[in-house]
C-alpha cells in the first residue's frame, strides 16, 4: 500500500488578502535526475535461510559475492532483501557474462560464497522498476533507494555511520569538552522525502556525545561505592544505555543485560571450533584485553537485531543520558551543540555545497546547493480569556497573569501543609506569600491545617506523617521537602494518588526560601488548577463546532517499566472552553506504542462529556496523538480509531459525530529560518508551513513557541483521519491556541495542551507511581 495516497488529501488552500505571509528559508534541497530515468529493483533469497534480523551476515554474503554480481548488474546498492541497479538483468544468453550462473528460463541469477567455512548462496530476481518520469509511481521503494544513495555520497565525503544510527558523523572534527571527559562528535542528518513539490533532501546538524572512559571504568566505579549487591546497581545503571565500540567500524549498540557469569575467557563458535573472546580480539583486531575477569555485555544494534556479546573494556557510553546532568555541564555542552540559526544554516550549507560539488557518477543525480524557499502563514496571536477581561500574547509567545482575575478562580478552603519542624519559618512565609498572591488573581485561600514533621527528618518519617494525618476531606495537600530527598516525591505521589487520593503539591524548601512573589503566584495558580479547572482559556476559533471534544494521547516508555510495560496517558476535554479534562491511564505489555485498550477509556470520556454538558454529546472529536512515526500511522487508523468509533456506537447507535485524528510529531529535522537584511533568525511563534515542503497528504508544520537559545524546532502535524467540515485554517488556529493552555506555563509550548496533559500523566505513573490512580482524581489536574 502506498501510505501517502491512503491518507486524507489536504483541503484546497484558500488564500485571503488578509493573510499575513512571510518568506522562509528551509533546510530542504531539491535534486535532479538525468536520463535514463529508470532503476531496477531485485529481490534476494538467501540459502540456506538467514535470519532477517541478521543484517551483518547478509551484508557479508553480499560483500563476498560483489565481484560476481558486478559482472551482471555492474553498480548496485544493497538494502536488506533487495538490490537497486541501473542494469536490467534480463538478457539473451549470448550477452551473459557467465551463463552457468544465470537461469534464462526464470531470469534468476545465483551466486555463492563461503563464510566461516560454510557455503551460502543468493538467488537474485527482478522484482520491479522505479520510473522517475512518473512522479505518481514513487513510493517507499523510491525513498529507500534515494536514501541509500545519499548515504553512500555522504560516506564518500569522509562521514561515518555508527552502527544503525541514522546520522552520519565527522570523525575528523570531534571536540573534547575542557572540564569533562566527554567527546562531541559532529554530524549530519540527511534524508530524502516526497514533498508536494517533488523529491527533496532534508539536511540538518546532529551531535553524538561519547564518554572518554569505558564501560568497565563505570562498572568498577559502581563496585567501589556499593558494598551491598553492586551487580543489581550495575545492571540498573547500564541496561538501556547506548554504547559505542572502540574497534572496527565503531558500531552503536544498546545494552540489554550484563552477564556476570561470563568473561572474556568465555568462548563462542567460530567455524567448526570454539574461540575465546580474548583470543578473537587479539587475532582479529590485535587488541589485548587487559582485565580478564570483567563481565560481558549483551547488546543489540537495533530493536529486532540478534543480540551480541561485547567487552566492557572496549565500549564507551554514548548519549546524553549517560552524562553529568549538572547545570555547569549542560552550559558547557550547549556552547558546542546549541546552534544559533546562522550557525546551523552555515553548517547545513557547507554539506549541501560539498554534495553539489561531487563529480557525476553512474547514478546521474545532480544535487542542488540552493535551499528551497517557502512561504509561511502568520496566525494571529490568540486572546487569553480570564475571569475579568483578556490578555494578549506577546511576540515571544508568552503572557503575564500578575494581578489578573483568573477564569476559574477556585476557593482553597481546606488544605493541609506538611513541613519539617525545623522549617516552620519557611512554612509561615509560604503561607503568607500564597495569601498575598491571591489578592490580585481572585483565588480565595484560607490558612492551612499545618502539620509539622517532628523528630528526626527522614523520608520514612515524612511519609508516615502524611499517612497518619491526611484528612479525607482535604482539597489539597502541600508538602515542603528539601531538595536532597529525591525519592520522597515518588513516595508522596504513590500515597496521594492511590491510598489517599487527594491532589498534592510538592514545594522545595530551597524554592520557598527565595520569598519571591512571582514564585508564590505560580504555585498558587498550580494549586488552584489541581483542584479545579484551567485558570485561563482561549477564544475558540469561529469554525470549530460549539460542542467539540479535544483528546490528547501519549505513551511513556520509561526503561524502568520492564515489569509493567508502557503507560498510555489519555486526556479529553469535557467543557466547551477546553479548560476541564477527564484523565486516564492504561498499561501496555512491553514497549508498545499502539494501544488496544482504549475502548473503555473512550466510552467513559464520552459519558463524562455528556454529563458535564447536560446530556449533550460532542458534535466533533479532534484527537491529537503524540509519539507515533509514519510507519505506525496505519496502525492508529486501523486499531485505535475503530475503538473510538465502536465506543460511539455503544453509547448511541444513532449518533455520528465527525472525527479528526492528528498525529503530533516533535522529533523532526525540518528547520525554517527568517532572513532580514542578511541576518538569519527564528520565525516568530504562530507560523504555519503548509506548502511546497510538506508531504502530499493533509499535514502542516507549526512553530508555536519561542526559544531563548539555538534554533527553534517546529512541530509536524499529520491529519490521518478527517470526516469533519473543519476548515484547515480553523484547525491551525485551534491547534495554536491549545498550545497556550498548558497551565504550568504562562506561554506557548510545542504541542497542544491535551498532548502535554497525556504526557504528564503517563510520565507520572511510568516514572514514579508505577500504578493506576484512583478514579476520584480523573477530573482533576493532580498530575501537573
Amino acid at each position: 500500500m502506498n501510505l501517502v495516497r491512503a491518507l486524507p488529501p489536504h483541503p484546497t488552500l484558500i488564500r485571503s488578502p488578509r493573510d499575513r505571509r512571510v518568506d522562509l528559508i528551509t533546510n530542504q534541497y531539491s535534486f535532479h535526475i538525468l536520463p535514463p530515468f529508470k532503476i531496477y529493483i531485485y529481490s534476494l533469497e538467501f540459502f540456506p535461510d538467514v535470519d532477517l534480523n541478521n543484517k551483518s551476515l547478509m551484508r557479508r554474503i553480499v560483500r563476498d559475492s560483489r565481484s560476481t554480481i558486478n559482472l551482471f548488474l555492474h553498480k548496485f546498492i544493497h538494502c536488506g532483501m533487495c538490490f537497486f541497479s541501473l542494469n536490467n538483468l534480463e538478457m539473451p544468453p549470448e550477452l551473459s557474462p557467465d551463463p552457468a550462473l544465470y537461469d534464462f528460463c526464470q531470469n534468476i541469477l545465483t551466486v555463492n560464497s563461503i563464510i566461516n567455512e560454510k557455503e551460502y548462496g543468493i538467488r537474485i530476481q527482478k522484482a520491479g522498476t522505479i520510473d522517475f518520469k512518473d512522479f505518481g509511481t514513487m513510493n517507499e521503494a523510491t525513498l529507500m533507494f534515494f536514501n541509500l544513495l545519499l548515504k553512500e555520497k555522504l560516506k564518500s565525503l569522509g562521514l561515518i555511520q555508527l552502527g544503525n544510527d541514522r546520522h552520519l558523523y565527522d570523525p575528523n572534527n570531534t571536540k573534547t569538552l575542557q572540564r569533562y571527559p566527554v567527546t562531541v562528535w559532529p554530524g549530519y542528518f540527511a534524508s530524502v522525502n516526497i514533498a508536494r513539490s517533488g523529491l527533496q533532501i532534508t539536511l540538518d546538524c546532529a551531535f553524538k556525545l561519547v564518554r572518554e572512559d569505558n564501560v568497565l571504568d563505570v562498572i568498577q566505579e559502581i563496585s567501589k561505592k556499593q558494598n551491598n549487591n553492586p551487580r543489581e546497581i550495575i545492571k540498573n545503571t547500564l541496561n538501556g544505555s547506548l554504547i559505542v565500540t572502540s574497534y572496527g567500524n565503531q558500531a552503536l549498540y544498546r545494552i540489554i543485560d550484563v552477564l556476570f557469569e561470563e568473561s572474556p575467557a568465555s568462548t563462542f563458535p567460530k567455524g567448526n571450533d570454539e574461540i575465546s573472546y580474548t583470543d578473537y580480539f587479539c587475532t582479529r583486531y590485535q587488541i589485548d584485553i587487559k582485565v580478564r575477569n570483567q563481565p560481558l555485555l549483551l547488546a543489540k544494534i537495533s530493536k529486532n537485531a540478534v543480540p551480541v556479546k561485547l567487552i566492557p573494556e572496549l565500549c564507551k557510553l554514548a548519549g546524553a543520558d549517560s552524562l553529568d546532568s549538572s547545570p555547569q555541564f549542560r552550559k558547557e555542552l550547549a556552547l558546542t551543540t546549541t546552534l544559533r540559526p546562522d550557525q546551523r544554516k552555515s553548517k547545513i550549507q557547507s554539506i549541501a555545497d560539498r554534495l553539489e560539488a561531487l563529480p557525476p557518477d553512474d547514478w546521474k543525480i545532480q544535487y542542488s546547493r540552493q535551499p528551497i524557499i517557502t512561504r509561511g502563514l502568520m496566525l494571529e496571536k490568540p486572546i487569553i480569556r480570564l475571569g475579568e477581561g483578556t490578555v494578549r500574547v506577546n511576540d515571544n509567545g508568552s503572557f503575564k497573569l500578575t494581578n489578573k482575575i483568573l477564569r476559574n478562580a477556585a476557593s482553597i478552603e481546606k488544605w493541609m501543609l506538611f513541613y519539617p519542624e525545623r522549617d516552620v519559618e519557611v512554612a509561615k512565609s509560604l503561607t503568607a506569600g500564597l495569601r498575598e498572591a491571591s489578592h490580585g488573581c481572585g483565588i480565595l485561600i484560607n490558612n492551612p491545617l499545618a502539620i509539622p514533621i517532628t523528630g528526626k527528618l527522614t523520608e520514612e518519617n515524612l511519609v508516615n506523617s502524611l499517612f497518619t494525618n491526611v484528612k479525607p476531606n482535604a482539597q489539597l495537600i502541600v508538602t515542603l521537602i528539601p531538595r536532597s530527598f529525591t525519592k520522597l516525591y515518588e513516595k508522596i505521589k504513590v500515597l496521594l494518588t492511590k491510598e489517599r487520593p487527594i491532589p498534592s503539591q510538592v514545594v522545595l524548601i530551597e524554592t520557598a526560601k527565595r520569598d519571591d512573589y512571582s514564585i508564590y503566584s505560580k504555585i498558587l495558580t498550580q494549586m488552584a488548577t489541581k483542584i479545579g479547572s484551567g485558570q485561563w482559556s482561549i477564544a475558540v476559533p469561529r469554525n470549530i463546532p460549539p460542542l467539540t471534544m479535544v483528546v490528547g494521547i501519549d505513551v511513556c516508555h520509561d526503561t524502568s517499566l520492564t515489569k509493567i510495560g508502557s503507560v498510555l496517558g489519555f486526556s479529553s476535554s469535557v467543557d466547551a472552553n477546553f479548560t476541564k479534562y477527564y484523565n486516564r491511564i492504561a498499561f501496555h505489555d512491553g514497549i508498545q506504542e499502539i494501544s488496544t485498550v482504549l475502548a473503555p477509556i473512550f466510552r467513559d470520556a464520552l459519558k463524562e462529556f455528556y454529563k458535564y454538558n447536560k446530556k449533550q454529546k460532542p458534535e466533533c472529536i479532534i484527537l491529537y496523538r503524540d509519539g507515533v512515526g509514519i510507519s505506525q500511522y496505519s496502525q492508529v487508523v486501523n486499531i485505535e480509531i475503530p475503538q473510538l468509533v465502536n465506543s460511539i456506537r455503544d453509547f448511541d447507535r444513532n449518533w455520528s459525530p465527525s472525527i479528526m485524528a492528528v498525529i503530533v510529531n516533535k522529533r523532526i529535522n525540518q528547520r525554517f529560518f527568517l532572513e532580514n537584511n542578511g541576518v538569519l533568525s527564528n520565525p516568530s511563534p504562530g507560523v504555519v508551513i503548509e506548502d511546497e515542503v510538506v508531504v502530499p497528504h493533509y499535514n502542516f508544520y507549526m512553530i508555536s513557541h519561542s526559544v531563548t537559545a539555538g534554533t527553534v524546532t517546529p512541530t509536524h502535524y499529520n491529519v490521518i483521519v478527517n470526516d469533519s467540515q473543519v476548515p484547515c485554517k480553523a484547525l491551525y488556529e485551534l491547534t495554536y491556541g491549545l498550545c497556550h493552555t498548558y497551565y504550568n506555563w504562562q506561554g506557548a509550548i510545542r504541542v497542544p495542551a491535551p498532548c502535554m496533559f497525556a504526557h504528564k500523566i503517563a510520565y507520572l505513573v511510568g516514572k514514579y507511581t508505577k500504578a493506576d490512580f484512583d478514579t476520584k482524581l480523573a477530573l482533576t489536574f493532580f498530575y501537573l
